[in-house]
């Protein structure tokens, strides 16, 4: 029980420095470039710590979600659908998908089953 009280304080305490961190960070690039540009006046911490969480209320995230399995949080129209196998990316690519990157003009070569078997 002890250990899981100690844990839990530590983990606050990392977290709580962390934040503190990334709000410093996005203080130092603002001052660094907003008031030479626009010439807005410089922002203090809390003023920034403000901004992150109108970002965050705007916006809905504050940065890439990572290991989400629902397409439609990672952005993935037309994902892979992720069911736990190891078959090779290009094993999954739909028509549809290769018409997309086509149409985006994005030189990507996508090989198929048939590509794949010949090089073997």
């Amino acid at each position: 029980m002890k250990k899981i009280i100690v844990r839990s304080i530590v983990t606050v305490i990392c977290g709580t420095a962390v934040i503190a961190m990334l709000i410093w960070l996005v203080m130092l690039l603002w001052n660094a470039i907003v008031p030479e540009l626009t010439g807005w006046e410089e922002i203090d911490f809390w003023q920034c710590a403000g901004l992150c969480v109108l970002f965050r209320l705007i916006t809905g995230h504050i940065g890439v979600s990572f290991g989400t399995d629902d397409k439609s949080e990672a952005g993935c129209e037309d994902g892979f659908e992720n069911d736990g196998s190891m078959e090779k990316p290009w094993n999954k690519v739909t028509r549809k998908s290769k018409k997309f990157w086509k149409d985006c003009e994005v030189d990507v070569i996508l090989e198929t089953n048939d590509n794949v078997e010949s090089k073997k």
